[in-house]
Formats: C-alpha cells, structure tokens, sequence
C-alpha cells in the first residue's frame, strides 16, 4: 500500500493538475502536425543533406559516443576546444564556452557571475531561463516595462549614486514578440550609468547580422559587452548554447558555473554537428532573407 505521503502528495498533484485543466492550461506530449508554425528550425538546418552526413561521419570517426563526465572531469575533448575557438570567431568575442542548453548557459552565466548585492535591469519580456538565473543569483533586480528605454533608463538614474555592480540583461530577438531590442540604444544608457550588458542572441543566432552572427555583431558593440549567449538548438538545429565574452569570463564560469561543473559533457559528435551548421548555417545568406521577409508578411497580416 502506499504510504500516507504518497497518498497525500497524489492528491495535492491531481488537484493542480485538474484546476489547469479547467483553466485549459493543462499540456502534454505530443508530436505536431499539419502546418508548423511553432518550430525553431528557421533555417530548415534539421533537414540539411550535408549537416546528416556530418552527423553520420562524425558518429563513425568518434571513439566514444558518451559524455562519459563532466568535461572537468572524463568528459572534456579537444574537439570542444576547436569549437569554442571557432564560435567565438564568429561570435566576435574572445572566448566561448559551451554548454548542454541554453537555458543552462543563462543560468550559469547569471548565477556565476551576479552576487546578492548587485542590482539587475531585466525586460519584462525576457526568457525564463534570464529571469530564473537572476532570482537564483540572489542579486536585486528592477523588472523595466518591454522595450521602455525612458523606464530603463530612470531605474539607472535612481540608483546611480549606489556603490554596487549594475548589469542590464536583455534578448536581441525576444521570443515572446518576435521584436528586436534597439541593443545599441541599451548599450549607450549603460555606458552613461557605468553598467554592464548581457545579451541573448537565441532568436538570432543564424538568422540576423552579418552571416547570422547576431544582433550585437550587426550593432558592432558586441567587444563591449559582459557577455552574448548564442543557442545551437534553433536556426543551428543542434542542442546546447555558448556563452561568449572575455577569456578571463570563460576561466571563471569554468571554476564557478556549478551547471557546468556538476553536468555531464555532451557526447563529441555533437561539436562536430554543432560546428558542420554553423559553417553550413553562415552561407545561407538568400535563406536568411527569404525568412525575414515571410516573418514581416505574417506580421503584417495578423
């Protein structure tokens, strides 16, 4: 028989699970079909003839298809480090170091790098994975209205005077609304105020800037922020994201980014996958203008 716990604890699940559903808000597995308007595969990459032969190739040459470990541990290959050099090239920053999700790159990055006396400006649009590594930092945070500069920026002038760490954390593409942040503008507010910017290129990764390298590269500000993570499991069709930024940011996420420290590496077929789109992915330029053009008519007619 089950224990009065389990019992207790069936009940107390049900019960929540019935109110979504009343509140048709219950969900569940399911693969999609008919017409697909949700996916994230912007690039159709995940039907690429020449990304499934690098898959293919790559599984074939690999000795291991394991992670086997941490990669402070068994899992680390040199394959991961040809691939962070590479990213980071494209990335247009120093470094990058690669992580298993990009909902666990954002949470390393903000945990790692915020502490409790540090005051974040965070949009009111952002991903979850931004909002629940600020709330796990511990750091304070002011919530600004979406895209409202004169909001962010009063919330900089108030707190001017205070001797702490100030960081602005926001999307490039938001995925909420599909708009783009003026990161520029953002960035121009947190130089007058002597604040750091942190920028998720998720929805723009392979799609926007100059051969897909993002918003920031477009914006030509990227060398001057605290960091831009990059997402492989959209437009890239892989898994895993990067965060890039200085070489000493990607010493001490190494040393201090617990998701990091404490998860299993990726199997090394992944960086040759990861790598093959994102050469592949860059040469897509009538790809990438065809989208944005469907993106604006879809807009336009909703």
């Amino acid at each position: 028989m089950p224990s009065n716990f389990q019992e207790v604890l069936r009940r107390e699940l049900e019960a929540g699970l019935r109110e979504l559903e009343a509140r048709n808000r219950l969900r569940a597995l399911a693969e999609i079909r008919g017409v697909n308007l949700c996916s994230n595969d912007y690039l159709e990459l995940s039907r690429h003839p020449a990304l499934k032969d690098a898959v293919l190739r790559a599984v074939r040459k690999t000795q291991r298809v394991g992670g086997t470990g941490s990669r402070l541990l068994s899992g680390h290959a040199t394959v991961w480090e040809k691939l962070e050099e590479e990213f980071a090239q494209f990335a247009g920053t120093e470094a990058a170091l690669y992580f298993g999700s990009g909902y666990t790159a954002n949470l390393s990055l903000l945990t790692a790098l915020l502490k409790k006396e540090d005051l974040v400006f965070s949009d009111a649009l952002n991903h979850a994975s931004l909002i629940d590594g600020i709330r796990l930092s511990g750091a304070r945070k002011i919530i600004y209205a979406h895209l409202d500069l004169n909001g962010l920026e009063a919330g900089l002038r108030n707190h001017a005077l205070e001797r702490c760490r100030k960081l602005i954390v926001t999307e490039s593409v938001f995925s909420m609304e599909g708009d783009v942040a003026p990161v520029t503008e953002i960035f121009a507010l947190a130089e007058r105020y002597g604040a750091g910017v942190i920028v998720d290129e998720a929805h723009a990764t392979g799609v926007h800037g100059p051969t897909g390298r993002g918003i920031a590269v477009k914006d030509g500000i990227v060398q001057h922020l605290a960091a831009a993570v990059h997402t492989c499991g959209k437009a890239l069709a892989s898994a895993g994201a990067f965060v890039c930024g200085s070489a000493i940011l990607k010493e001490h996420l190494i040393n201090h980014a617990r998701p990091f420290i404490f998860s299993t590496a990726m199997p090394p077929y992944m960086a040759e996958q990861i790598g093959a789109a994102l050469r592949i992915s860059q040469t897509m330029d009538g790809e990438r203008e065809k989208l944005l053009g469907l993106a604006k008519r879809l807009a336009a007619g909703v």
